[in-house]
């Protein structure tokens, strides 16, 4: 195994200030989208500032850890919670919630393969963070998240990530969700 930077891995806030902030922000529009649902089978899609926030707030708690604001050991599970949702929510949520909402029964069936993939991403993610040790550390405007990882692991885990997280959103037949 090999200990690597994974340069990939950064978070997008660049403070405690805009990780709650955009925590705040994303949780508010979350809300306000599911108010807003009608349809029980938009609710995933929805949710998914409110999911974000979720994930933004853990960070924020991330850097008050990296300050030593909070105790260590609040900082590790802060640390193991926002890569739980970055490695394993996100691959289930985003094919599941574009699933839910697709029409056509062609890209249903492709979205059905997404999830699929999704589901093995997640579960593998789901063991690497259970067996090996995850270390937050502030690089310049970002949280640098270092990872005990196999090279050949890091690359076809960070490929098939894709298909689901990506992908899943660009095969909708609605291209407002495309755009």
């Amino acid at each position: 195994m090999l200990l690597l930077h994974l340069e990939e891995i950064k978070s997008m806030c660049f403070s405690t200030t805009a990780s709650f902030a955009a925590a705040t922000v994303l949780g508010g529009i979350g809300i306000l989208s599911l108010k807003k649902t009608s349809k029980p089978e938009h609710i995933p899609f929805a949710a998914i500032p409110l999911v974000f926030a979720t994930q933004q707030l853990f960070e924020g708690f991330v850097w008050l850890g990296l300050l030593h604001k909070i105790p260590q050991n609040y900082s590790d599970m802060a640390v193991n919670a926002f890569l739980f949702f970055a490695m394993v929510v996100w691959p289930l949520w985003v094919p599941t919630a574009m699933m839910l909402i697709e029409k056509n029964e062609k890209r249903k069936r492709i979205l059905k393969v997404m999830l699929i993939i999704g589901i093995i991403v997640s579960l593998l993610s789901l063991v690497y963070l259970f067996t090996r040790d995850s270390i937050a550390s502030i690089n310049p405007y970002h949280i640098h998240y270092e990872l005990e990882v196999n090279y050949t692991l890091k690359i076809c885990l960070g490929v098939l990530y894709l298909f689901p997280t990506i992908l899943a959103q660009i095969l909708s037949s609605n291209k407002t969700i495309v755009w």
